[in-house]
């Protein structure tokens, strides 16, 4: 199947993955094509680690991923409901990683990335300096693993968000 020009509802779906006769879509089920090959440790190496970094993969799209697009992208009135998720969530992952350097073990995995990528919209948009301060633990967590050098390629770009975006219904 050429993705340019087959384009069905299936793969309207972004980022995209073509590898030989392989084509993905979804950015989880991209990356952990990508976290699978040989040699990788990012999948963990025992049973444990690999459930604890499915969890964390699954805690993050579920709880972390969706209330954020909530929360940026408000129909009224779940965007309150987004934040208060959010920050439930938030709150949750401040207590897992108080005294973790890594989600699972002693390096970053497919956990850390997907965590951490996960939590650039909230960072980038919404989390201003006092936002930022209420999960210190998540904040120390996120510099920690956006401060090695494959993160520091990818994320270059990244600024903290000084004042956060609010909605603005249309009149």
């Amino acid at each position: 199947m050429d993705i340019q020009t087959d384009r069905d509802a299936e793969f309207m779906l972004l980022p995209v993955l073509e590898h030989g006769d392989l084509n993905l879509f979804e950015s989880t089920a991209i990356g952990f094509y990508a976290a699978s090959q040989p040699n990788s440790r990012l999948l963990g190496t025992t049973p444990a680690e690999k459930a604890l970094i499915m969890q964390y993969t699954l805690y993050t799209e579920n709880e972390v991923s969706a209330n954020t697009i909530a929360w940026l992208m408000p129909i009224l009135p779940a965007e309150e409901l987004a934040q208060q998720n959010l920050k439930r969530a938030l709150t949750t992952l401040d207590k897992i990683v108080a005294n973790k350097t890594y989600l699972v073990g002693d390096e970053i995995t497919y956990a850390d990335i997907c965590v951490v990528t996960s939590l650039v919209p909230s960072y980038t948009y919404v989390f201003d300096k006092s936002a930022r301060e209420e999960f210190k633990n998540v904040l120390r967590y996120f510099e920690t693993i956006m401060d090695t050098p494959h993160f520091k390629t990818f994320f270059d770009f990244f600024k903290y968000c000084e004042t956060p975006l609010t909605y603005t219904p249309k009149e």
